[in-house]
């Protein structure tokens, strides 16, 4: 069971601030209730928009996913939850690449090389969400 979806954009959260912490509490509670009926149930965190910080609008999924561990999240999930984005980036290519990846099969879409971000890459969203969780 996936609890929540994109969790770090205000608008998931009814235009109130963002809050990792408040989150987890949320989480914890779900995690307990969804344990205590059905103990072998996947419990999964909701997967985060790959976003940068914009105002208050959204908050890094980076920077979200560690305050979320900071808050004490892993004592509530059995996996992260995350979006497959990637858009028509390759699987293989990173966020260091997938420019150069987009414009070698003549893509029109060139977000990668306009908006360099993690995001642009799976793989990368991938790797910095374990680096977060093996710290």
């Amino acid at each position: 069971i996936e609890v929540w979806n994109e969790q770090n954009l205000h608008y998931e959260w009814g235009n109130k601030p963002l809050n990792a912490s408040e989150y987890v509490n949320l989480l914890a509670a779900a995690y307990n209730a969804i344990k205590g009926a059905c103990p072998s149930m996947t419990v999964i965190s909701g997967a985060l928009t790959p976003a940068g910080n914009n105002g208050g609008l959204a908050m890094d999924d980076f920077t979200y996913l560690e305050q979320m561990f900071q808050a004490g999240a892993n004592n509530y999930l059995d996996a992260v939850g995350a979006h497959p984005s990637g858009y028509n980036v390759p699987p293989w290519a990173t966020a260091d690449t997938a420019c150069a990846e987009i414009q070698k099969f003549g893509n029109s879409f060139n977000g990668a090389c306009d908006s360099p971000h993690h995001s642009w890459s799976f793989q990368s969203t991938m790797l910095g969400y374990r680096n977060i969780m093996n710290v």
